[in-house]
């Protein structure tokens, strides 16, 4: 037992100021000897003498130092500028266009843009910060800038003497260059010197509290000493204080903090993000951990609460920037994501507290989340199959959101959830147990359930039903085109021809894209009126002319549409619609999707009822709540396959959920006594093998198709409390690793994860052995 790794953030590591700063004001002098900063604002910095400073530029890169005194006034240092005044031109290089004569430099601007126009060697002065002026004396066109080495200090275009503030961060040549216009005048007294002291809204920087060596403590590889977009700063009491490479408490390992404008601290024993910041980023701020090596079982226990809702993330990460890759995402909205299907699964309440444990799998992780109102027990939000990146680094990013966190532990112990069901259909009849990746060990579970149904089997190691549909009600002669010439019910859409070709239905594309169509009803082909609520299954043969890409349609009657494979065959190939009839008389079967020069011929069609029944195949659980999942292996195209959640009864089922596809659209359909009512549909395209999943939380219903949300969260009160779930296929659809999880409401998780969570149990279960099992 124990933690592997333990933070609880209990000493308080904060500024007592911060602020920011721009370029333009800022004065840093950066060189050992004569280390200062000077802000141009009186009282800003000193105020704080003693007091340990940090500047940092808009990469995040930071200079550190203790304040020793308050500068008493600019100096400056030797004029580094040879014959700047122009009394003579030894040592300058000029372009042409450029004299010296007279004591002045004239340029007569036919120079190009950006050029030089004069420049001369200079002493080293990396680091130092640096006075440079000029005088304009005349002018007549364009812009002059000052530049040492890489470094601008300004450009100029009035007759003025001017002056700039810059740190060469190489060694360098002094240079006069044209501006974005070539320049046209007389220049005087060109200067640069090195600035020694601060004025006296300045301060200088030691590396120890009360030294009298002038550098500063540490300067980040990297620093930007020219940051055009300025500067934040911030000021501690002591370095202590300071978050970045300070100790976890009481764990091993030190926090590494990336926090540009200073919205990151510990105070009242929690982690503090103070939002606002000026540029949101995902990882700025952020605190992140010594790595941990990826193991099944391997957790991120930890908490927040949210003053203003905005966006941060718990969890692990695969780097040191971006977003968590396992884990939970805070998000604006008052929703709960997670990081890797970055779709809604949740709610959470400003002010309210939550705890929050990632549970790692060799591939991916589950995330549970306790608290606030919504949250009462454990619940499990989300289990992802996806990455297996190692090592991990225990990660809070914050973005926007106001919000604190007052712990962040890794359980010694480890543990993850066991599903209620899981099958990898090595077999038909009973679960194998093997759908889902934690076959052995931790996790593993949901064997030996007994599915219902008699109509399912299993081929190629995946589930498939095969239901016995009932009794044509097609008229004998219509289902064939048995009578000379005719064509019986079916009338064409615009202009479009129909004809009996031989014994079968021939439709040829003239104006209309839908072909021609056959009503379902008595006063038809029929030998009766659709049954409402019945599912139904059209057959037909057909072949096209070459080149062809029509889809046979179904039409339910009430404005939903069942759409068949494409028909590319010109030789007779079988196809089947499987649909839900939803008025008695107004559904039909049609040609959809015909073009120019496309003809379809159709034959032996059936239309034949099927038993609900014998379309779900379902396991008793006990649990309402839960997360069901299944991988759809190929396109069920114009028939259905995916779950059945919360059904009544499996051999006469009048309540229940039914989420599926079918190869076009993603939908969800409550059945209350009897009666079907479509809750969710959107069109979304198929992918071989993805999973379509349904959560379940009281009268809450979520659909998802290969992670990602279909449609919005949906209030279903009316389909009861029922406790079988399962498959649902009205063909030969292959369906694979068919999992259900509780979801945690009735406390399923509680007392491993309470105790996982608890200080008081050492992060393990309170025994005197452990083996980390599921619930």
């Amino acid at each position: 037992m124990g933690f592997q790794f333990r933070d609880e953030f209990t000493t308080t590591r904060a500024p007592i100021a911060t602020g920011s700063v721009t370029l333009a004001n800022t004065r840093l002098s950066l060189v050992a000897g004569t280390a200062f900063v000077d802000f141009s604002e009186a009282n800003v910095l000193t105020d704080h003498v003693g007091k340990y400073l940090r500047v940092t530029d808009a990469a995040g890169k930071s200079a550190w130092g203790y304040i020793k005194a308050a500068g008493t006034g600019e100096t400056l240092g030797d004029e580094l500028v040879v014959n700047g005044d122009f009394s003579s031109a030894t040592g300058w290089i000029l372009s042409t266009g450029v004299t010296i004569g007279g004591d002045i430099l004239t340029v007569d601007g036919s120079g190009a843009a950006w050029s030089r126009v004069a420049d001369r060697i200079m002493a080293d002065s990396t680091g130092k910060l640096l006075k440079a002026s000029i005088t304009i004396l005349s002018r007549t066109a364009g812009s002059i800038t000052i530049r040492a080495g890489s470094v601008d200090f300004g450009t100029f275009s009035t007759a003025a003497t001017h002056t700039a503030y810059g740190v060469p961060t190489t060694s360098y040549s002094y240079y006069i260059k044209n501006g974005s216009t070539a320049f046209a005048g007389t220049i005087d007294d060109a200067s640069m010197k090195q600035v020694l002291t601060p004025s006296n809204t300045g301060v200088t920087i030691v590396s120890t509290r009360g030294g009298t060596t002038y550098n500063w403590a540490s300067i980040e590889t990297g620093f930007n000493y020219n940051d055009a977009a300025g500067y934040s700063w911030a000021i501690y009491d002591d370095a202590t204080q300071v978050l970045n490479g300070s100790a976890a408490e009481p764990g091993v390992g030190t926090r590494t903090v990336v926090d540009t404008e200073n919205k990151l601290s510990i105070a009242n024993g929690a982690l503090t993000f103070s939002g606002g910041k000026a540029t949101p980023e995902i990882s700025d701020p952020s605190v992140r951990f010594p790595t941990v090596a990826r193991a099944a079982g391997r957790m991120l226990i930890s908490d927040f609460t949210v003053g203003t809702v905005g966006l941060a993330q718990i969890g692990f990460d695969v780097n040191t920037s971006g977003t968590v890759s396992n884990g939970l995402y805070i998000f604006s909205g008052s929703v709960l994501q997670t990081t890797d299907a970055a779709t809604a699964l949740g709610a959470y309440t400003a002010t309210s507290n939550y705890q929050v444990a990632v549970p790692l799998r060799a591939t991916g992780n589950f995330v549970f989340v306790k608290g606030g109102t919504e949250y009462p027990s454990w619940r499990l939000l989300w289990i992802s199959g996806t990455g297996n990146d190692t090592p991990l680094y225990p990660t809070i990013n914050g973005r926007t959101a106001v919000f604190t966190s007052s712990f962040l532990r890794i359980p010694s112990t480890l543990w993850l959830p066991s599903p209620l069901i899981s099958d990898g259909f090595s077999a038909w009849g009973v679960s194998d147990g093997k759908g889902h990746q934690e076959e052995t060990g931790l996790g593993s579970g949901g064997s030996g359930k007994t599915w219902s149904g008699t109509t399912w089997s299993v081929s190629g190691a995946k589930a498939i039903n095969t239901p016995v549909a009932g009794t044509s009600l097609v008229d004998a002669n219509a289902s064939t085109f048995e009578a000379a010439g005719g064509i019986y019910g079916w009338t064409k859409y615009g202009n479009n021809t129909v004809e009996n070709d031989s014994n079968t239905l021939k439709i040829t594309y003239v104006d209309n894209s839908l072909g021609a169509l056959e009503p379902f009803t008595d006063a038809k082909d029929l030998t009766s009126d659709l049954t409402v609520g019945t599912w139904y299954q059209v057959s037909y043969d057909a072949k096209v002319n070459a080149g062809s890409n029509v889809r046979p349609a179904v039409g339910d009657g009430v404005g939903v549409t069942y759409l068949g494979k494409e028909v590319t065959s010109t030789d007779f190939v079988t196809n089947i619609i499987t649909f839900r009839g939803a008025h008695a008389t107004n559904g039909g079967l049609w040609t959809a999707n015909m073009g120019a020069g496309e003809i379809i011929w159709l034959d032996n069609w059936t239309l034949k009822p099927l038993v609900l029944s014998e379309l779900i195949s379902t396991v008793e659980t006990s649990t309402r709540d839960v997360i069901a999942t299944v991988a759809i292996s190929t396109t069920p195209a114009g028939t259905q396959a995916g779950l059945a959640v919360g059904i009544d009864s499996a051999t006469d089922p009048k309540y229940g959920i039914f989420a599926y596809h079918d190869g076009t659209n993603a939908k969800l359909d409550k059945l209350v006594n009897g009666v079907w009512t479509n809750v969710i549909s959107a069109d979304v395209t198929f992918s071989a093998n993805a999973e379509i999943r349904v959560i379940r939380d009281g009268t809450s219903f979520r659909l998802y198709y290969d992670n990602v949300q279909v449609g919005s969260t949906s209030t279903v009160a009316d389909v009861g409390d029922y406790t079988l779930h399962g498959l649902f296929s009205t063909y030969t659809t292959p369906m694979d690793n068919f999992t259900v999880y509780a979801r945690g409401s009735n406390g399923e998780y509680d007392s491993k994860l309470n105790a996982l969570m608890s200080t008081s149990t050492g992060g393990g279960f309170g025994f005197g052995f452990c083996f980390g099992f599921g619930f």
